[in-house]
């Protein structure tokens, strides 16, 4: 497995692994703020908690979705073909997140369906 293979997977382990925490943690905030704006009488509780209910579903699917990104990159690092095809996929779907997502995207797409040119036999005694 070449450098840029690893870098991606490892690239794609970060972003997987924090943005599933994050999408937790606003989860967890809207659900608290749903909460605390229907109990204080801030409008229809039923409607309030709908919403806010819908958001940290919504996040859920994100997180879970981040995961999945996660674990590709970690089947791409132990050299998985389905590692490598998710890792596509997950970076033909960064592409759409400007700017980083489309760096980070493109360059995973580079490495991973990119062809480079075999590595030279090694040959004992010579370096």
């Amino acid at each position: 497995m070449d450098i840029h293979t690893r870098i991606t997977a490892a690239l794609h382990i970060v972003i997987g692994v924090l943005g599933a925490s994050m999408m937790l943690l606003f989860a967890l905030g809207t659900n608290w703020i749903g909460h605390f704006i229907a109990g204080s009488g801030g409008g229809d509780a039923a409607v309030v908690n709908f919403f806010f209910g819908f958001g940290s579903v919504l996040a859920g699917f994100f997180a879970l979705l981040l995961a999945t990104e996660a674990i590709a990159g970690i089947a791409l690092l132990k050299g998985s073909p389905t590692g490598r095809v998710f890792t596509i996929a997950f970076s033909v779907l960064g592409l759409l997140n400007f700017p980083i997502g489309t760096v980070i995207g493109v360059y995973s797409l580079w490495a991973l369906l990119g062809t480079r040119p075999a590595q030279p036999p090694h040959i004992e005694g010579r370096p």
